[in-house]
């Protein structure tokens, strides 16, 4: 089973959180702004690691995470 990430719900938490880009999210993450850069383009797929400092520096829920991350690709 293949999973996708929620790109437009990620960019919708980012503009909620006050975080206007992804120099700022690297910043709160500690993760390089490529990395956030292709997981926020829908170009990869995030380790267990990205998943939890995107997730910590967004406010999200354990729910959020299943929802936004694990995603079933439809192919």
């Amino acid at each position: 089973m293949q999973y996708v990430v929620d790109t437009v719900e990620i960019k919708k938490r980012m503009a909620e959180n006050q975080i206007d880009s992804i120099a700022d999210l690297e910043l709160i993450t500690g993760v390089n702004r490529n990395t956030l850069s292709k997981v926020i383009r829908g170009k990869s797929y995030p380790s267990a690691h990205v998943i939890g400092g995107i997730a910590y520096s967004l406010h999200m829920t354990s729910e959020d995470i299943g929802r936004i991350f694990f995603c079933q690709k439809l192919t």
